[in-house]
């Protein structure tokens, strides 16, 4: 049974740019970061669990759960390495939960109730997410230099917690670690010539360097999050081009399959690892498509009310993320709870 769980999720860069427009300026400014204090995260005796940890959902338990985060702006939450780190009472770290989401400041996104609302352990959450990620900005340019790229966010766990530091001491068979990556990548490059089909290989050889690179220190558990279906935001729909918005979901359905393909054949490769694909298309298609049905006014409008698919014309609402959220928690049950 797995006793403490350290989930490294989402390494990804969701926030897209539609020819070349960036997108950024939807976002809030990005808040000033804590002086670093790590704290002390180590086993915690039973009879002080009520009062050191709100965010446990299951049975008491002596040890906790670590999850180490990389991802963009549908999972960013503004944790920086050398700010506070993710404590019993503060699962997020820096900022406190719910985080700087794409959403905003008040509001959780998919890691943020993973972490906090649907554990079955105790869950410490790092978080390299940054908004705007693309794969490797060798392959495709994000909006400003500035942006942390995929590669970037795996080379800061490389350099700072994959030696299994006192503040995060995870270990290959109580780790889990999450990408959700594509979504600026495909939408600063879906529109260009050539062979798109040909580029999601390239872009998928660079992802699957970064996992192999994971693989390398220890990394055993692997959750792959595919790109959803952005042709279908307010933003797209917007532009009032149906030819653009099919052939922006020709590319993204051929790398989410390229993507399926790849994570088979990794697990082939190393069949003791457990490897899951989370198919957030699928599931942000079957909402778009009955939005009722799931309590959402429609498809198409967008804001901080709670009946809303879209927080903004690009990014979905915290309920929707919660949507995933309870996706995700029931793909990786079995090793979440130890029943693997």
């Amino acid at each position: 049974m797995h006793s403490a769980v350290t989930l490294a999720l989402a390494f990804s860069g969701l926030l897209s740019a539609v020819s070349a427009v960036p997108l950024w300026g939807q976002l809030p400014a990005r808040p000033t970061r804590a002086d670093p204090h790590p704290d002390d995260i180590g086993p915690v005796d039973d009879k002080n669990y009520d009062e050191r940890d709100q965010y446990y959902h299951g049975p008491p338990a002596k040890l906790y759960a670590e999850i180490l985060v990389h991802g963009d702006s549908y999972t960013q939450t503004g944790f920086e390495i050398t700010g506070d780190k993710p404590s019993l009472s503060n699962p997020l770290g820096n900022p406190p939960y719910p985080g700087w989401t794409a959403c905003g400041s008040t509001v959780a996104n998919w890691i943020g109730f993973v972490t906090v609302n649907y554990n079955t352990t105790k869950v410490l959450t790092y978080n390299f997410a940054y908004g705007g990620a693309t794969i490797d900005a060798k392959l495709v340019t994000p909006y400003t230099p500035t942006v942390r790229s995929m590669t970037d966010q795996v080379n800061i766990f490389l350099s700072n917690v994959a030696s299994k530091p006192s503040y995060a001491p995870w270990a290959p068979g109580n780790s889990i670690f999450s990408f959700f990556i594509g979504i600026n990548d495909i939408g600063n490059s879906w529109y260009q010539s050539g062979d798109r089909g040909a580029f999601s290989d390239t872009l998928l050889n660079a992802y699957f360097a970064l996992v192999q690179k994971i693989y390398d220190v220890g990394g055993r558990n692997f959750l792959f999050i595919n790109v959803p279906g952005v042709d279908r935001s307010p933003l797209m729909i917007a532009q009032n081009n149906a030819e653009s918005r099919a052939q922006e979901k020709a590319v993204i359905q051929t790398f989410n399959t390229k993507l399926a393909a790849k994570v088979a054949s990794f697990k082939v490769t190393y069949p003791a690892i457990n490897a899951w694909v989370y198919d957030s298309n699928t599931r942000l298609v079957q909402v778009l498509d009955n939005p009722k049905s799931f309590g959402f006014k429609d498809a198409t409008s967008y804001g901080s009310g709670a009946d809303q698919v879209w927080c903004n014309d690009y990014h979905i609402s915290s309920n929707m993320e919660k949507i995933y959220a309870q996706d995700i928690a029931n793909v990786i049950k079995g090793w979440y709870t130890g029943t693997q």
